[in-house]
C-alpha cells in the first residue's frame, strides 16, 4: 500500500522527545515545583530500570564462561536423544554487498568452525549490482564448497518491486532463494525442524553457537514461536577504536543483555528463528531497513501475541562502527546512529499501522508499544535530553533565578524529608552511573577474558573512557534527536539503508600489531 510520506505515526515520538526539554519550564514560577518533582521521579525510575538491566547482565556475567566450555551437543543428546538432535537442520544466511572479501571469508570461516558444521547449509547472498560479484562467488565456492553440508551462493537481482536497497531485501531474497534450491534439488520439507540464522559480514560466531542453539531449541515446548538471540559484543579491534566508538559499543552490549533480550523488545542483526515462524511471518520485510525489529512485529502478527526472545548463552562478536581516520570514524558513528534512530521510528509507524488493523491483540500491542517507546524513545533519546536540559537549567537558575532552582522550589514540599534537596537528583544520577556504566565495563572485561581477545587497553585509557561515558551517551542522544527531527521534516524519503563501512574491519587492512587483537584460537 502507498504510505503517506510525512504524516506518519513516528511524529508521536517527536512530540514525546520534545517533552525532554521540560526542565526549562521551571522558569515559569507556577510550574517549578511540578517540574523539579518530575525530574526527581524520573531519576528514581531510571535507577530502578537500570537496576533491572544490571541484574540481567550480572546473571550473564556469571554464566558466560560455562556457556563457552560446556558440550551442548552431549547435553542435548542426553536430554532429548540422538535422533532429535540429528533431526535439526540449520541454515546460516549471510547478505553481502561491497564488503572486503577477506572479511566475508573470516565470517564464513567462523561458521565452518562450528562443531556441527557438517550439518549446516551456508548461504551467501551477494548483490547482482555489486562490483566483481562473479569473482567473489567463484572464490568463496572454491574455498568453502566442501566445508558444509551445502554451500550456496545466490545473486540478489536489483530493482525488484517493493524492495529498498540494503541488507533487508538481500536477506529476504537469500532465504527464499536458498529454500527454493533445497526444495528443488533435495526435496527439502523440514519446516518444523529447521532453524534459520542470519548474520552480518563482520560476525564472529563462537564455535559452540550452533550446538547451543539446538539445545535451546529442543528445550522449549513453544520452540516454534520463539526467536533466539546471542548477546552481541563489538570487540573486533575495539581497542584500536576512538573513545566514542568504544564507549558506544560497550554500552550497546549492556542494553542488549539488560533490556532487548529479557524484555522481548526485538532481535538485533545476528539471530536465529525457526523456519516455520519465518514462513508464517512472510519472511523478512524487504521494504524496511530495520528488518530485525520489523521481523519481531511480523512474528507477532503471525502468532497474535508477544514474541519471546530466548538468549543463546554463548557470546557472538560483531564489528563496531569504523573508519580509517578520526573524522571518518566519527562520521560513520553519526551516520549509523541516525540510521538506527530513523529505522526504529519507522518501526513504530509500522507497529501502529498493524496494531490499529488488529493484527495482534490489544494487550500485546499495549505491552510492546510501551517497551518499544520506552527503550528507543526515552532511554536512547529523551532521557539524555532531560539530563542535559536539567543541568543547563540548573546553571541558569543558580545565576539568574535562584528561587526557581530545585532546592528552593521543593523546600517544604512532600519531597522535603530531611535529605539535602539537591541530592534528590544527584544520588540517582550517581547510582545509575555506577550501575549502568560500571556493569557494562565489567561485562566487557569478562567477555575479553572468557573469549580470549588480546585487547590492549591500559588502565588510564580505560578509566578515561569510563569517565567520558555519560558525555558519549549525551552526544548519542543529541544525534538521535537530530535524526528524529529530520524524519519529522522530510518524512519517509530519509528512510533507507546506509551500509556500514567495513573496510577498516578487514583483516588485510590491519597492521601486524592489530592482528593480535583477534580471538586467540
Amino acid at each position: 500500500k502507498k504510505a503517506h510520506d510525512r504524516f506518519r505515526w513516528n511524529l508521536l515520538w517527536q512530540v514525546f522527545v520534545l517533552l525532554g526539554f521540560y526542565p526549562f519550564l521551571a522558569f515559569w514560577g507556577r510550574a517549578s515545583i511540578g517540574v523539579h518533582a518530575t525530574t526527581v521521579m524520573l531519576g528514581v525510575l531510571n535507577a530502578l530500570f537500570f537496576t533491572i538491566g544490571a541484574i540481567s547482565c550480572w546473571r550473564y556475567i556469571g554464566k558466560m564462561r560455562r556457556a563457552t566450555e560446556v558440550d551442548w551437543s552431549a547435553m542435548a543428546t542426553e536430554k532429548y536423544g540422538q535422533s532429535a538432535v540429528a533431526g535439526i537442520q540449520q541454515i546460516f544466511v549471510l547478505p553481502a554487498f561491497k564488503e572486503p572479501l577477506d572479511l566475508l571469508e573470516n565470517t564464513i570461516q567462523t561458521v565452518a568452525n562450528q562443531t556441527v558444521a557438517n550439518t549446516i547449509v551456508m548461504v551467501v547472498s551477494l548483490e547482482e549490482k555489486a562490483p566483481m560479484h562473479a569473482e567473489t562467488r567463484a572464490k568463496l565456492e572454491l574455498k568453502f564448497g566442501q566445508s558444509f553440508s551445502r554451500f550456496i551462493v545466490t545473486m540478489h537481482p536489483k530493482g525488484l518491486e517493493g524492495e529498498i536497497p540494503g541488507a533487508c531485501s538481500n536477506r529476504n531474497w537469500g532465504v527464499r532463494r536458498s529454500l527454493q534450491i533445497l526444495e528443488e534439488e533435495h526435496g527439502f520439507k523440514g519446516d518444523n525442524n529447521t532453524l534459520i540464522t542470519v548474520c552480518d559480514s563482520d560476525t564472529v560466531f563462537h564455535q559452540s553457537y550452533a550446538e547451543c542453539l539446538v539445545h535451546e531449541f529442543l528445550s522449549d515446548p513453544d520452540r516454534l514461536d520463539i526467536c533466539y538471540q546471542s548477546p552481541l559484543f563489538y570487540n573486533m579491534g575495539l581497542d584500536t577504536a576512538h573513545f566514542f566508538t568504544r564507549v558506544t559499543a560497550i554500552l550497546r552490549s549492556f542494553l542488549m543483555v539488560g533490556f532487548l533480550i529479557p524484555m522481548n523488545i526485538n532481535t538485533m542483526s545476528i539471530y536465529s528463528v525457526p523456519l516455520v515462524l519465518l514462513k508464517n511471518s512472510n519472511f523478512f520485510h524487504p521494504g524496511y531497513q530495520m528488518d530485525d525489529i520489523i521481523f519481531t512485529l511480523s512474528a507477532m502478527k503471525a502468532i497474535g501475541k508477544r514474541v519471546s526472545i530466548r538468549q543463546i548463552d554463548v557470546p557472538t562478536l560483531s564489528g563496531p562502527t569504523s573508519g580509517e581516520t578520526l573524522g571518518e570514524e566519527f562520521a560513520e558513528w553519526v551516520k549509523q546512529t541516525k540510521r538506527w534512530t530513523i529505522g526504529s521510528a519507522e518501526v513504530f509507524h509500522y507497529f501502529m499501522v498493524k496494531w490499529l488493523a488488529r493484527k495482534f491483540s490489544v494487550f500485546a500491542g499495549l505491552s510492546y508499544g510501551f517497551w518499544l517507546t520506552f527503550y528507543y524513545g526515552y532511554v536512547l533519546c529523551a532521557s539524555g535530553i532531560v539530563s542535559m536540559s536539567h543541568i543547563v537549567a540548573s546553571i541558569l537558575f543558580a545565576v539568574l533565578a535562584p528561587e526557581r532552582g530545585l532546592a528552593s522550589a521543593l523546600k517544604g514540599s512532600f519531597l522535603d524529608f530531611g535529605l539535602p534537596l539537591h541530592l534528590l537528583t544527584v544520588l540517582p544520577l550517581a547510582y545509575v552511573y555506577l550501575v549502568f556504566f560500571g556493569t557494562a565495563y565489567i561485562m566487557d572485561r569478562r567477555l575479553v577474558s572468557v573469549v580470549g581477545i588480546n585487547e590492549k587497553v591500559g588502565c588510564v585509557r580505560g578509566l578515561v573512557h569510563f569517565v567520558l561515558s555519560p558525555i558519549v551517551l549525551w552526544g548519542y542522544c543529541l544525534v538521535e534527536y537530530v535524526a528524529m527531527a529530520e524524519l519529522s521534516v522530510h518524512g519517509k524519503k530519509v528512510c533507507g539503508h546506509a551500509p556500514s563501512a567495513k573496510e577498516a574491519l578487514s583483516p588485510s587492512e590491519k597492521k601486524p600489531s592489530d592482528v593480535e587483537n583477534d580471538i586467540v584460537e
